[in-house]
């Protein structure tokens, strides 16, 4: 070590962290974690078609809310 450069030092030390934190990081998920997420979420292939529908849904009541908004708004004008 007395012959290497002091830059080179420091590319090593930082190397050596740099790679122990990317361990430390990416450690797998402990099993009871990891299944979580999969016992949440439907196991249908066609699970996005149920978000489809429940997007419509919303879609149409947020419709009818607007339009009975609009139907006293035009209430309030013809009223003199």
């Amino acid at each position: 070590m007395a012959q290497a450069s002091r830059p080179l030092l420091l590319v090593v030390v930082v190397s050596v962290v740099l790679l122990a934190v990317w361990l430390l990081v990416s450690q797998p998920v402990p099993a009871e974690r990891s299944q979580a997420p999969a016992q949440r979420s439907s196991q249908s292939p066609l699970a996005p078609l149920g978000a489809i529908e429940r997007a419509r849904g919303a879609s149409t009541a947020s419709d009818a809310a607007n339009a009975r908004i609009e139907a006293q708004g035009a209430a309030v004008e013809a009223s003199p």
